[in-house]
């Protein structure tokens, strides 16, 4: 699991060097200082090998070196500076662009759209370990669900959510019956501007309601909707899930276009060097998606 994870995350590094697209170019140039780095840590090993006279020496040493290793590697990613969104960098903006908002929530839209931070004063602000903190404590939505994840009491209640709520959108966003978590379900064809606004409507719901724990969730739900408490959508969560809709519907297009204008010309779309990358986005989107035509779901492999 931990060759699988590191293929992903070079991958991904490696992508981030490519700035013209010449990913084999970089990814040979890698390999080879890679070897070259190997040969030297052989021969450092060799060194070393010959002034350890005793296995009780040898621990302190390997304990010594493999401390230096892993610092070395967190050194080396706390200094990259990604331009794709992830469910860190795109929570912090999100949270800059709604406490800027002085409106909060109004329909009147600003003149111009807000000066977003860059990826470099973003990345200054990153922590290492936050998103595992995150997905342990389930802070953040989890993309791409299936229908049935919502437990809808009947198909009624899903011709609503498409019809009444959500018809122009190309995702479905709600909570969990059973931990309270925001759950988003993406139609066919959602594109990464659809997977953002989801993301920015979640991220919406918590700043409306902060107070609105996972656990405050499940109690309320189950207090105002009786019996039928753990499914969607009760009177709470039917009040939560359309006020941070209307926000965003009404947000949303300034915080994209900030993002589009965001950084220098050229590049990048968005803005160059400094500008953010929004042909995708990194929120641990899941690959299953709903077939409205059909009212069924297919997994797609990416």
């Amino acid at each position: 699991m931990c060759g699988v994870a590191a293929g992903c995350t070079k991958s991904s590094i490696t992508a981030h060097f490519a700035l013209g697209g010449n990913i084999a170019d970089v990814s040979a140039k890698e390999n080879a200082q890679e070897t070259a780095v190997t040969l030297l840590g052989i021969c450092g090993g060799l060194f070393f090998a010959q002034w350890i006279a005793s296995p009780q020496a040898a621990w302190p040493v390997f304990l010594f070196l493999t401390a230096v290793h892993v610092y070395a590697n967190y050194k080396g990613v706390v200094a990259l500076q990604l331009y794709s969104l992830n469910t860190q960098r795109a929570s912090l903006l999100i949270q800059d662009f709604l406490l800027h908002d002085k409106s909060k929530g109004s329909s009147s839209l600003p003149p111009s759209p807000p000066r977003l931070h860059t990826p470099s004063q973003i990345k200054a602000r990153e922590r290492i370990v936050q998103p595992l903190w995150s997905w342990l404590l389930a802070q953040q939505p989890l993309m791409g669900c299936r229908i049935s994840d919502l437990s809808l009491p009947s198909s009624s209640h899903l011709s609503y959510l498409l019809t009444r709520v959500y018809p122009r959108e190309n995702y479905l966003l709600s909570f969990s019956p059973s931990t309270g978590r925001v759950l988003v379900v993406f139609r066919a064809g959602a594109s990464p501007q659809d997977e953002l606004k989801a993301f920015f409507q979640a991220q919406t719901l918590r700043f409306l309601y902060p107070e609105l724990t996972l656990r405050k969730v499940r109690e309320e739900a189950g207090r105002e909707g009786g019996r039928e408490g753990w499914k969607w959508p009760s009177p709470l969560l039917m009040k939560v899930v359309l006020k941070s809709y209307e926000m965003t519907v009404h947000r949303f297009p300034v915080f994209w276009e900030a993002l589009v204008k965001g950084g220098r010309e050229g590049g990048r779309e968005g803005g160059g060097e400094e500008g953010w990358e929004l042909g995708r986005v990194n929120f641990g989107t899941r690959g299953w998606r709903l077939v409205v035509g059909e009212e069924k779901e297919q997994k797609k492999k990416k």
